[in-house]
């Protein structure tokens, strides 16, 4: 997703959201044949007078890219929800159905589990993804799986139930729609105005933007949508005629606003070739290069996502079986999407690419070896996907709550709702994360965390950034003697990534810290890490 707005400072040009679409490439690429689908649900072992309040669970999974019919389906989508168990809080007391609690205190607490289980079948009735939802969006491939335990009181307890059926059901939609369709999924995008001046409103160019977003709103089809945008990309293209970037700082920056634009709406047609060509004219006007390179990330991250999926896509086609790991018995779950078009032999997965070697510490406090299926990807989109050794995969959604740590490349990550943080450092008196190529947050003693962009040679603000007062504004008040030597320019802050601010952490934990830099160091090590909570 493309969210500049953070960043621009166009005296000439506003930044505008438009609530846009881009392509969703399923995860997992199925065969063209595959066109149709049906949905089925099983209730298991609950009263349908008790549970009137579960809403339609087979009308609300919902696919995009196919056909839904009542039978003879390309895929069959089985729901099942229920077998549920009733405990009540801090008692013996076994309860065997919802007439149990009846008569019981307004007070009393009980704790219940509900299964929610989706199946995707083929017209074989062969299986090809199996998974129960757990609490959170989270999911599991292989065996059945309560959502873990809730409470409610004795009189809400069928409401209570009902919720977390629904939301399991909600979640399960949103999961297959994940795996196996293709279709236009929502989410802000920015494009640009000009600014009003005291003379000119100039409405021509708030009119584009508008005439794009709201096609945006109404086209879900590929060529419905690009005929109806066709009038902003004419005006932008027209506009560009006219201007004349080297004569006039304005005009610089409308051509900016045209080409960037152009660029962005290309992006988000999936026409990278043009997109590109767009980019190259806004790299020539020299107009916030940074910016315009940012954008250019996201046709790359985008361009490659798509080349993925037709690559998947053609092995698929050219060997359907491959969807299925034939190893595993027909009514068992893959192990692994990641098996689509490659050899089901032993040796197919442990030279993949796709795999990793590491481990991963559980909330528990388990320590699991295993191999990582395509770690940067999938994290992307909100996974860890992790086959353990001589296990299946297990598959652990965002926002991670089962997992505490996991190791990978020699380094230690931990979770949350934003994705991997890599731990740099850790003591008591200091610790720094990183959450992105170029963010990295410090946290000094009681402090409250602060933010510390570094260097990116895609920004072209980087440039000129004075990045000596940036880091002695971080640390002020904290350690004199390092504050004085990032003012005198003992340390290189204009090179990218953490390396850079190694020596900077050293000095700092050395003189104003634990005074235990190097075995802080070495407790982040992923073996010490492993060892610390095994």
């Amino acid at each position: 997703m493309c969210l500049l707005s953070n960043y621009i400072q166009a005296q000439k040009v506003k930044s505008q959201t438009v609530n846009g679409t881009s392509i969703h490439y399923p995860i997992v690429a199925l065969p063209a044949s595959m066109k149709t689908y049906t949905v089925k649900s099983n209730r298991m072992g609950l009263d349908s007078i008790e549970f009137n309040r579960v809403k339609s669970p087979a009308e609300r999974i919902l696919l995009e890219g196919f056909s839904r019919v009542a039978s003879n389906a390309d895929l069959m989508i089985r729901l099942h929800y229920g077998n549920l168990k009733l405990y009540q809080f801090a008692s013996p007391t076994v309860i065997k159905s919802i007439d149990d609690l009846k008569g019981a205190s307004f007070n009393t607490i009980i704790e219940y589990t509900i299964e929610v289980t989706f199946e995707v079948l083929d017209s074989r009735n062969v299986v090809i993804q199996k998974e129960t939802y757990l609490s959170g969006s989270s999911f599991k491939t292989g065996g059945t799986t309560d959502i873990p335990r809730r409470q409610a009181k004795a009189t809400e307890v069928v409401g209570a139930v009902t919720t977390a059926i629904n939301e399991g059901i909600e979640a399960c939609n949103v999961r297959i729609k994940d795996l196996f369709d293709t279709y236009r999924e929502k989410h802000p995008l920015e494009f640009y105005a000009v600014k009003p001046s005291k003379t000119e409103t100039y409405d021509d160019y708030a009119t584009a933007v508008k005439t794009l977003e709201g096609a945006f709103a109404q086209s879900s089809d590929g060529a419905a949508l690009v005929k109806a945008i066709e009038p902003s990309l004419e005006f932008w293209k027209k506009k560009m005629t006219t201007l004349n970037p080297s004569a006039h700082e304005d005009e610089k920056s409308y051509y900016f606003l045209c080409t960037y634009n152009l660029a962005a709406a290309y992006c988000y047609l999936d026409d990278f070739d043009k997109s590109v060509a767009y980019l190259d004219k806004a790299k020539a006007n020299d107009y916030k290069p940074g910016y315009v390179g940012l954008l250019r990330n996201e046709v790359t991250k985008r361009k490659k996502m798509k080349d993925q999926y037709l690559a998947d896509k053609a092995k698929v086609e050219s060997n359907p079986e491959s969807i299925y790991l034939k190893s595993e018995s027909a009514n068992t779950t893959p192990s692994s999407v990641f098996d689509l078009g490659k050899k089901t032999s032993t040796t197919a997965t442990t030279e993949s690419n796709y795999l990793e070697q590491g481990f991963l510490i559980l909330s528990t406090g388990d320590t699991t070896f295993g191999k990582f299926v395509e770690f940067d990807v999938n994290l992307n989109k909100g996974l860890v996907s992790f086959v353990p050794n001589g296990g299946t995969r297990r598959d652990f959604h965002a926002p991670y709550a089962a997992v505490r740590f996991a190791s990978i490349r020699g380094e230690v990550y931990s979770f949350g709702k934003n994705g991997k943080t890599r731990v740099v450092y850790a003591s008591e008196q200091l610790v720094v994360l990183s959450t992105s190529p170029t963010d990295v947050w410090f946290k000094f003693g009681n402090r409250e965390p602060v933010l510390y962009k570094t260097f990116d040679s895609n920004d072209g603000a980087s440039f000129v950034t004075n990045y000596k007062k940036k880091l002695a504004e971080v640390i002020k008040g904290t350690c004199a003697t390092v504050e004085e030597k990032v003012l005198k320019g003992t340390y290189d802050l204009k090179k990218e990534g953490v390396q850079p601010l190694e020596p900077f952490i050293r000095d700092y934990e050395n003189e104003c810290g634990s005074k235990r830099y190097e075995e802080n160091r070495l407790a982040l090590d992923p073996v010490t890490v492993r060892k610390t909570y095994r």
